[in-house]
């Protein structure tokens, strides 16, 4: 099977609104807020962030937008944890 990444299934972060964000009781951050602001949680090796599809994609939603909640690993984290293909 051929390994897909963020680029190829045209997914960009999906922050909450600035508002939304406060009501969940956190600091709007400076800097990559679009990225920052779109983070779900974190682990050990992985952060989890709300995404959606590029505009002009097809998307099946009734609003038009297809959401996805999308794990990223840092490749050198997994390496240092010596998980390879067979693990996951």
């Amino acid at each position: 099977m051929r390994r897909q990444d963020d680029r190829e299934l045209k997914l960009e972060f999906d922050p909450f609104a600035e508002k939304e964000w406060k009501a969940r009781g956190k600091v709007v951050p400076k800097g990559d807020k679009k990225m920052k602001t779109s983070k779900l949680d974190g682990g050990g090796f992985a952060t989890t962030y709300h995404k959606k599809l590029l505009p002009g994609v097809v998307a099946q939603a009734r609003d038009g937008i297809t959401r996805f909640a999308v794990n990223v690993v840092d490749r050198e984290k997994i390496v240092n944890l010596g998980i390879t293909e067979k693990d996951v």
